[in-house]
């Protein structure tokens, strides 16, 4: 009685002598090559097509050409291979101008006292209420996965906002007085549910301040600082409601007119949903699009022929006028001759 489950045939491959002598480095005639594949039980046999090999059905490790030219070298003789020297095209590796880039913002991050942090792309579905995120929200819109390590895990991010918070969270339980972080990684949005192509991955970076002596200024800071390291200038910040940010305290971040992130305080009761007791500001811009602006153009001007002049102005406006508006008042009234403000 058999009671194999299916029944197994020998296997067909196609090799070629040449091929084999040219990858061993050999010079190995076709009859030597034959009388070791039948030393093996290995049938041979020829077609219009070339040479094929018949492989047993107890040589299960044999499935492609390049098995067949281990066997031959092996029974040949590994010692009696010629030793030769490597060819082919040598490429030098470097990094590409994004790589660049990131390796410049995370060592300026590192530089003014940031912690760089990983955290998993897969998440909680009660992140989004946990954050306030509205129910019509884009973010909710998350991918699921077949086989999730459990409810926690069983999403895709959206938003690299949680994941801050729970790092924040985790050092304040450990006694931390102030934390200063950032996390660079992809969030995963679908075109539609269920899903039937791949998601875009958008890359992101999230920076995320908390103590007791920080404040909205000092994120803004940093953000602007990366900026000026990257030669991006047309950038601005304005006053905006976002669902997870305190109101009033949220700032829309643009540059050349292009959206690509918030920055402020977090909201009191996103705060309370995390058990996060100090005030906590967080950043999330679109890293894609920011490295996109990003440029490395050194422009040369001569070193002016007159010492420059300083003036002093003390300007009386409506509270809601912004101090961007003001500086860009000044830099277009200003010109040419005006070198900073």
């Amino acid at each position: 009685i058999d009671v194999f489950p299916g029944k197994t045939y020998p296997k067909v491959i196609p090799f070629n002598p040449d091929k084999i002598n040219r990858v061993l480095g050999t010079d190995i005639s076709f009859d030597e090559m034959v009388d070791i594949l039948h030393r093996l039980e290995i049938q041979v046999n020829t077609t219009k097509d070339g040479l094929e090999a018949i492989i047993p059905t107890f040589r299960m490790d044999i499935t492609q050409e390049a098995d067949i030219i281990e066997e031959i070298g092996r029974i040949y003789g590994y010692d009696r291979l010629p030793i030769t020297l490597p060819e082919g095209n040598v490429t030098h590796g470097k990094l590409n101008s994004h790589q660049k880039y990131l390796n410049e913002i995370k060592d300026l991050l590192v530089y003014n006292g940031y912690s760089e942090i990983y955290t998993f792309s897969f998440v909680s579905p009660k992140v989004f209420d946990n954050i306030h995120a509205p129910e019509k929200s884009s973010l909710r819109q998350a991918i699921p996965l077949l086989n999730p390590l459990g409810e926690d895990h069983s999403i895709m991010r959206t938003t690299l906002i949680p994941n801050m918070l729970d790092v924040v969270r985790y050092n304040l339980s450990h006694k931390a007085q102030e934390v200063k972080l950032f996390e660079v990684g992809a969030v995963y949005l679908p075109k539609k549910l269920p899903l039937d192509e791949l998601p875009h991955e958008n890359n992101r970076i999230s920076i995320g301040l908390c103590g007791d002596i920080v404040s909205f200024y000092d994120l803004k800071q940093i953000i602007e600082t990366i900026f000026s390291r990257l030669q991006i200038k047309n950038y601005d910040f304005m006053q905006e409601r976002y669902f997870a940010f305190h109101t009033g305290r949220c700032a829309r971040i643009r540059i050349d007119d292009e959206e690509i992130g918030y920055a402020g305080e977090i909201h009191p009761d996103v705060l309370e949903n995390y058990e996060i007791s100090k005030k906590t500001y967080l950043a999330e811009l679109n890293l894609d699009a920011i490295l996109n602006k990003a440029s490395r153009k050194i422009n040369f001007k001569p070193l002016p022929k007159f010492p420059s002049s300083d003036r002093d102005l003390a300007i009386v406006v409506k509270e809601k006028v912004l101090a961007s508006d003001v500086l860009n008042a000044i830099k277009e009234i200003g010109g040419k001759l005006l070198e900073e403000v």
